[in-house]
């Protein structure tokens, strides 16, 4: 039978790939934390995302996407 994540108010499933060592050794780690794999994806990602180095990357996108030469079309 096909496993199905259940589906959560206001929350996105994510699917990632990890090779096999990797997984279980990022599980060892959860499992010695007391914390579930989710959280600890949930707390890294918003660790990111958070972060200035993201707000600095963003910025700099921005004001490229704003800037006249990224807004011409053709030339």
């Amino acid at each position: 039978m096909w496993w199905m994540a259940e589906k959560r108010d206001g929350q996105e499933i994510i699917r990632l790939y990890l090779p096999a060592e990797l997984k279980e050794k990022f599980k060892l780690y959860c499992q010695l934390k007391g914390l579930t794999m989710t959280e600890v994806v949930r707390q890294t990602v918003e660790q990111l995302v958070e972060s200035e180095d993201f707000t600095k990357l963003l910025g700099e996108r921005l004001k490229e996407s704003s800037s006249p030469s990224a807004t011409r079309k053709g030339g």
